[in-house]
């Protein structure tokens, strides 16, 4: 498994640390915002515990499609 791969992360913490990792830009605000390559933007929600099963999916889908590893 790649160190940087997003799959598997359920927290907003796991996720937006390995976006960091493979240098994308987080802006931080209610919600962290990943900014990718083309300027495209996803929304993680900021808040304790794991993301919902559905949320964090839709996220890796939309990181997958901006270039970061999924693995």
């Amino acid at each position: 498994m790649h160190k940087d791969s997003v799959r598997g992360k359920r927290t907003h913490r796991e996720i937006t640390r390995s976006v960091r990792k493979q240098n994308g830009i987080v802006e931080e605000g209610r919600n962290h915002t990943l900014v990718g390559k083309d300027g495209d933007l996803v929304a993680i929600p900021r808040h304790n515990g794991d993301l919902a099963t559905g949320t964090a999916a839709s996220i890796v889908k939309s990181l997958l499609k901006m270039g970061f590893h999924i693995i």
